[in-house]
């Protein structure tokens, strides 16, 4: 979408939190596109119960649901929803 993002969860979970180009959001609000955040992992919302992330080289990419927590659980859950953000060219 030509938005420019933070570098990626595992350097910059932080950077995540304190983007001025998303807003945080009730975890029983995401829809299709938020952003969910872990300090450890991160994914892109489908629907209100699913993400779609990479997960490692020999597993690629997959839905997931984050219902029950990262993938380190109990880790804290972020849920950014884009709203702005420096637009690439």
């Amino acid at each position: 979408m030509g938005y420019n993002l933070p570098n990626n969860t595992h350097s910059g979970y932080l950077e995540f939190l304190a983007w001025s180009g998303a807003t945080r959001v009730s975890k029983d609000s995401v829809q299709a596109g938020d952003l969910i955040i872990w300090p450890t992992h991160s994914g892109i919302a489908i629907n209100s119960t699913q993400m779609v992330s990479a997960e490692n080289p020999s597993q690629g990419v997959k839905v997931n649901t984050f219902a029950a927590g990262g993938p380190l659980a109990p880790e804290p859950m972020t849920v950014l929803r884009v709203t702005g953000g420096v637009v690439t060219a």
